[in-house]
């Protein structure tokens, strides 16, 4: 048995391009929910694709396209995590900080439906670094409302 078995047929990967810290004006292009039993780490992920506006970094100039990756893990707390992080996506999209009377599970499950109806939302975002426990770095993601975000 080889290193690559089973390569054959493995689905063709992508490069994907992630934000790095500075700050940006961002379209949604799309919001995906993979599942843990889609995903390769055995965790499920909610991904938004976008599309740079307005960038502080020249790395990621307009019309670049990373994404965000929420990962959703297994225990509680890691789920905990995961699901401020997105409530707070959420809240910057549709510029109610506390999301008032909203039913966030169904507005998630709607996010990432085939219908995407979150597509072409402008939003402003903030990107910082954070060390870790471990001392790598994680990249923090404070998403704005885009009205007035960046001249």
């Amino acid at each position: 048995m080889g290193m690559f078995d089973g390569m054959n047929q493995a689905p063709m990967g992508l490069q994907r391009l992630y934000f790095q810290v500075g700050r940006y004006l961002i379209k949604v292009i799309k919001i995906k929910g993979i599942t843990a039993a889609e995903s390769f780490h055995g965790r499920g992920s909610f991904v938004v694709e976008c599309e740079i506006l307005k960038s502080t970094v020249p790395g990621l100039p307009p019309g670049s396209q990373p994404a965000w990756v929420q990962t959703i893990g297994q225990s509680a707390k890691d789920r905990e995590m995961a699901f401020g992080a997105i409530k707070l996506f959420f809240a910057a999209v549709l510029n109610d900080p506390k999301l008032a009377g909203l039913d966030v599970e169904s507005l998630a499950d709607n996010a990432v439906s085939d219908a995407n109806p979150l597509c072409g939302a402008a939003l402003g975002l903030v990107c910082t670094n954070k060390r870790t426990k471990a001392g790598g770095d994680f990249t923090l993601h404070a998403w704005h409302n885009a009205e007035g975000f960046m001249p």
